[in-house]
């Protein structure tokens, strides 16, 4: 392969050299896709771990490591796109793993079916590599993604795959350490022609544990993706987006707290999913109670 004209270039921004991450960037080395680059900004990293990092990228001549001071995510995810030469991009964290296929699949089927941005199935791992009995229900198509948009965002970060061109024209990355991918994407639904969609099988592991603070949900991430809405709202006249508003501005509520223990209670009582739709009405009703 030629250096200078991969087909992919992944982006990885990471902070820490930690047990994790030698085990991301191996997933990629081990791509059965291999006509790519993979960038990997190390943004605040003690000067020991990055050249512990340093050394360990040494063996592949398709890494390509950079260092920068600033820890804005989406900072140094423009930045990794200003670098990249392919025109497909790819997301990667720094502790989860990818599946060998993954570049591969998702590189043809995007170029094929003529998408935009695509995301994948995935599923959860924790500390030890284990599997999670976690369940995880993904759109597939452009059309129920769209809807989906709404009120949730449908696609896991580090799964998607897009073209470059289509999101420097929306403006890249341009939101904080929150939400800064949900807040791309609500920007690129406002174009009708972007089309989305979600790879159906499972091809990346997503690591659930407790050194994590950006995957983690919040009361904060539920106030700051409700202005989104809002903003969405008055950009597009949208009404669909005061509900997702409304959805979130409850998340950051302490309704959120009785909402999960009265579901817990009835999963484990094996109520009906009737009492969860009158549930949810009444304390949507609340909500806005508590807006007005």
């Amino acid at each position: 392969m030629s250096r200078a004209f991969p087909k992919i270039s992944i982006i990885m921004p990471v902070c820490k050299y930690d047990e994790y991450l030698e085990q991301a960037i191996n997933s990629i080395l081990a791509q059965t896709f291999q006509e790519f680059e993979f960038l990997i900004i190390a943004n605040g990293m003690l000067v020991d771990s990055f050249q512990k990092l340093q050394s360990f990228c040494q063996k592949d001549s398709r890494v390509r490591l950079y260092q920068t001071s600033i820890k804005q995510l989406q900072y140094n995810l423009n930045y990794a796109l200003d670098l990249a030469q392919a025109e497909i991009i790819a997301r990667m964290d720094g502790d989860d793993i990818a599946f060998p296929t993954r570049l591969e699949k998702q590189y043809f089927y995007l170029l094929e079916e003529n998408i935009d941005l695509l995301g994948s199935n995935f599923e959860y791992i924790d500390e030890k590599n284990l599997k999670i009995d976690k369940k995880n229900y993904i759109l597939l198509r452009n059309a129920e993604i769209r809807k989906a948009m709404t009120i949730f965002c449908p696609f896991c970060h580090p799964t998607i795959m897009f073209k470059k061109s289509i999101i420097l024209d929306a403006g890249a990355y341009c939101f904080g350490n929150i939400a800064e991918d949900w807040e791309l994407y609500l920007r690129l639904r406002r174009n009708a022609e972007i089309k989305f969609a979600n790879y159906p099988e499972v091809l990346l592991q997503y690591r659930q544990h407790s050194k994590q603070m950006s995957k983690q949900s919040s009361k904060m991430d539920s106030i700051i993706v409700s202005g989104l809405y809002v903003r969405e709202f008055v950009y597009t006249k949208n009404i669909a987006y005061l509900k997702g508003a409304l959805i979130h501005f409850f998340l950051a509520t302490p309704f959120r707290k009785i909402l999960k223990r009265m579901e817990q209670w009835r999963r484990k009582k094996k109520i009906s999913l009737y009492f969860t739709l009158f549930w949810n009405i009444s304390f949507l009703f609340f909500s806005l109670f508590k807006i007005l």
